[in-house]
């Protein structure tokens, strides 16, 4: 139990590994520990936005006392997520896949010691990530409104929906780049980096 103990303080450290030199078991659980909070944290993001939106025209919210939204918007505002975080999800499926190519690319690459292949193919997913988040982007700010009508939403969530649409599939680029750069710092045998990476987000979201 104790050993358990200090593999799972090592692996949320990052202690430096050689994981082609260690045993198979150790290298797995050095690995998944801090993959496991990375993906606690993702599922973070949405959580987050639906409680805080939730409260939008709440009197007893302390950050919602000074809101000029009409008691009664934070069911509008969870609609609007919801209907969001619907086509987010194609958006999700899109930077998974990119990201696992990464993975399996990059990570053979540093396994075999070419570390210059390895970081050739982490910058091809990059560009990868960054030209399929450009024809994400131009739908979804173009014609927001229209993507929720075609969703059968309410005309009052069209009309305050259409907006917080737009900037979150016109920003997508930044969802696409977080799922490929984490599965290079986790293919470079850093996931502790990723970890990270998501803990700063969820901060500043």
């Amino acid at each position: 139990m104790k050993r358990i103990f200090i593999d799972i303080l090592d692996a949320i450290r990052g202690s430096e590994q050689d994981y082609t030199k260690i045993r198979l078991s150790r290298a797995i659980f050095l690995l998944a520990v801090p993959m496991v909070f990375e993906m606690f944290f993702e599922s973070l993001f949405a959580i987050l936005d639906i409680f805080f939106v939730s409260q939008i025209g709440n009197p007893d919210f302390f950050l919602a006392k000074n809101s000029s939204f009409n008691e009664g918007f934070g069911d509008t505002s969870i609609s609007i997520v919801g209907f969001t975080e619907s086509v987010m999800t194609l958006i999700y499926a899109i930077g998974i896949g990119v990201a696992m190519g990464t993975t399996g690319l990059v990570s053979r690459r540093i396994g075999e010691k070419h570390d210059k292949e390895a970081a050739i193919g982490a910058s091809q997913a990059i560009v990868l990530g960054i030209i399929l988040s450009m024809f994400i982007a131009f739908p979804g700010v173009a014609f927001p409104g229209k993507i929720l009508q075609m969703m059968n939403a309410e005309a009052d969530i069209i009309t305050h929906g259409k907006t917080y649409m737009a900037l979150m599939l016109g920003g997508n680029v930044l969802i696409m780049l977080l799922f490929i750069n984490n599965a290079i710092f986790r293919s470079a045998g850093n996931p502790v980096l990723s970890m990270r990476v998501l803990i700063i987000a969820n901060l500043i979201n």
